[in-house]
């Protein structure tokens, strides 16, 4: 046993080509949080978009890169082709299928694995989480997505690492912006 043992999975990584889809199946459907906006620190071009519980707690979050024209992914390739979101009972596993029903989420019903109970389904474009590649990192818990943002706004601007602060401009005027903006009560 070591004193620097992995605590678990941090996030999982998507490559899609539709943030503005991602932000609406993510924030309505699955009624995650975006807790953060920003870019592909390797393609400033290209949205990274972090979904999250609503306290962006580590481990609650699924991100996405946004490159538009990216192809699916196809079994047999090599390809991850499902990731898996937690849920506490049965009644979370029933919740989120009468959810997908009336969002129109295509799923297969709850299947008994045995160990486990799940509920599989797709997005609207067809997607499964079938991810073309995957990045895999050791990632912190912290500082966490508040570090530059208020908890009330977390996720509503485009948020930048401070390398890339010098280039908000050209990244702004190169992405496709979106609307992210939350109903505050």
């Amino acid at each position: 046993m070591t004193d620097y043992q992995l605590l678990g999975i941090h996030h999982v990584t998507v490559m899609t080509d539709s943030a503005e889809h991602n932000y609406r199946f993510f924030t309505e459907a699955l009624s995650m949080r975006l807790v953060k906006k920003t870019v592909n620190q390797d393609d400033i071009q290209t949205y990274h978009t972090f979904f999250a519980d609503d306290e962006g707690s580590a481990g609650t979050d699924m991100t996405l890169f946004d490159f538009l024209g990216n192809s699916k992914a196809m079994h047999g390739t090599n390809a991850i082709t499902r990731a898996s979101f937690r849920v506490p009972d049965d009644a979370a596993l029933k919740y989120y299928q009468e959810r997908f029903d009336a969002f129109g989420v295509k799923h297969e019903g709850i299947i008994d694995w045995f160990w486990a109970k799940a509920l599989l389904f797709e997005e609207e474009d067809g997607q499964r989480y079938q991810l073309g590649y995957v990045l895999i990192e050791i990632s912190t818990d912290g500082p966490g997505f508040e570090t530059d943002e208020p908890y009330e706004t977390l996720g509503e601007r485009l948020s930048l690492p401070p390398f890339l602060e010098p280039e908000r401009d050209l990244i702004e005027r190169t992405i496709r912006p979106f609307n992210t903006q939350r109903h505050h009560s």
